[in-house]
């Protein structure tokens, strides 16, 4: 189960530094992509990616999932492995796409892991137009 939060800084050659905390769960690789209808990548340990797969191939036979949502999750998924610093490249091409800069935001989010630029995590923390917690509390 992942979670907190965690601000890292992202180098040159586009490595971040997983938290301590999260990578302890990772044997030597995970899995990021780019997250459906969220302007951050969402970062999985094998297993966990391969029931995010699973699980969108069984939306997809039901209606309830479009081809396109999954050529998009999956073309965008790269396989990430870690250096003995903990860190892990994120391609150029999904640091354009969510707008990664020099900075992001590493939250848990249970079976999964969020990445996020600052600026778009501080609108996440500060919405609460979308807050219904009273249903699971």
């Amino acid at each position: 189960m992942h979670l907190g939060k965690h601000h890292r800084s992202v180098d040159d050659k586009g490595r971040i530094a997983m938290p301590a905390a999260f990578r302890e769960a990772f044997t030597d690789t995970g899995y990021i992509a780019k997250a459906p209808g969220h302007q951050c990548l969402t970062a999985y340990l094998p297993d966990d990616f391969a029931a995010t797969i699973q699980r969108l191939e069984s939306l997809l036979r039901e209606g309830q999932a479009t081809q396109n949502e999954y050529r998009q999750f999956t073309s965008s998924a790269e396989e990430i492995s870690f250096d003995a610093q903990g860190r892990f490249r994120v391609p150029k091409e999904l640091r354009d796409a969510t707008q990664i800069g020099e900075s992001v935001v590493i939250a848990g989010v249970g079976t999964r892991i969020e990445i996020w630029n600052p600026d778009l995590w501080a609108g996440v923390e500060t919405d609460t137009d979308s807050l219904r917690g009273e249903r699971w509390l």
